[in-house]
C-alpha cells in the first residue's frame, strides 16, 4: 500500500500489514461439521449420501424440510441444516471453501463479528431456500454461510477501498468473479440449492458492510500503520434490523402457504411421505 506522506515529500511505497485477529471460530466450525457428519454416519447415513433412506436420516437430524417447518413449526431447522452435509464430497467441498475463506474473514472481522456474519448468512441461506426452493426436497449444508463469508470479504474490500486503493478494487473484481462462477455452476447443475447460496451471499454482504472494520492510516514515531476501529453500536442495531426483515419475509411466505389449501395439502403429503419412511 502507498502510505500518505508526512510532509511535502513524494509518497514512498511501503508494505503495511493489516490489523488482524486471532482465528478461533473457524476451527470450531470445522470440528462441529465433521463431528455432525460422523454422527450422521452412526445414525445410518451413507458415506456418499447415495442410499434411499439418507434423506429421511437427514430430516431426522435437522435438515430444512418445509413440510415440518410450515405444519409443525420446526423453525429450528433453519439453523441445524447448516451443520449437516449430504455426503463426503459435499463436506469436503464446503470444508475446503471454509479453509480458504474462513480464516481471512475472522482475521479481518474478529470472532464476534465473524460469528454474526456466519450465523446470519446461514439463516439467510435457509430463508432463501425456504422461500424460493423446492417444497419437497430437504436442504442441508454450510454453503449459505460460506457464501456469506465471500460476501463479507467483498463488503470489507468495498468499505476499505479508499484506504487500500487498488488492492481493494482488485480483490472486489476477484470476489465477484468467484461468486459469479459458483452461482452459474449452481444453476447449471441439478441437486444444488442455489437459492441458499444467493440468500447467504446477500446477507453476508449486508452484515459485512454493517460490521466492516473502519480502517485509517496512523503515524506513530515516523512509522505508518493501518488502524482498525471497532464497529459502533448502531451498526449492530443494523444487523438486528436486517434479521427482523429476514424473519418478516419468512413469516409472510409462511402465512401465504397456510392460506392456500392446495399448498397445505401438498405439504401434508410430503409430511406423510416422511412419517411413512420412518422405521
Amino acid at each position: 500500500y502507498e502510505a500518505p506522506p508526512a510532509n511535502n515529500e513524494p509518497p514512498q511505497p511501503q508494505l503495511i500489514a493489516l490489523p488482524g485477529h486471532r482465528v478461533i471460530l473457524v476451527w470450531i466450525i470445522f470440528a462441529i461439521n465433521i463431528g455432525m457428519f460422523g454422527y450422521s454416519l452412526l445414525k445410518g447415513f451413507s458415506v456418499m449420501g447415495s442410499n434411499p433412506g439418507d434423506d429421511t436420516t437427514l430430516i431426522n437430524l435437522g435438515a430444512k424440510f418445509s413440510a415440518l417447518i410450515d405444519l409443525d413449526g420446526q423453525w429450528w431447522r433453519f439453523l441445524t441444516a447448516m451443520i449437516l452435509h449430504g455426503g463426503l464430497v459435499h463436506l469436503a467441498f464446503n470444508s475446503y471453501a471454509l479453509y480458504i475463506l474462513g480464516p481471512e474473514v475472522e482475521r479481518i472481522y474478529g470472532a464476534p463479528r465473524f460469528a454474526a456474519i456466519y450465523l446470519a448468512a446461514g439463516l439467510g441461506g435457509s430463508v432463501g431456500s425456504y422461500v424460493f426452493g423446492d417444497l419437497f426436497a430437504p436442504s442441508i449444508g454450510a454453503s449459505g454461510a460460506i457464501f456469506g463469508l465471500l460476501g463479507a470479504l467483498a463488503a470489507f474490500a468495498y468499505s476499505a477501498r479508499e484506504t487500500l486503493g487498488d488492492t481493494a478494487r482488485r480483490n472486489l473484481r476477484q470476489i465477484a468473479g468467484v461468486a459469479a462462477i459458483n452461482l452459474f455452476i449452481g444453476f447449471a447443475l441439478p441437486g444444488i440449492d442455489n437459492y441458499a447460496h444467493l440468500g447467504g451471499l446477500i446477507i453476508g454482504i449486508v452484515v459485512g458492510l454493517l460490521l466492516a472494520p473502519q480502517l485509517r492510516f496512523v503515524r506513530n514515531y515516523d512509522q505508518i500503520a493501518i488502524e482498525s476501529q471497532p464497529s459502533a453500536l448502531f451498526r449492530w442495531l443494523g444487523v438486528i434490523g436486517a434479521l427482523v426483515i429476514l424473519f418478516s419475509a419468512t413469516s409472510i411466505v409462511h402465512q401465504r402457504r397456510l392460506a392456500d389449501p392446495a399448498v397445505v395439502q401438498e405439504l401434508r403429503d410430503y409430511r406423510s411421505w416422511y412419517l411413512n419412511a420412518l422405521p
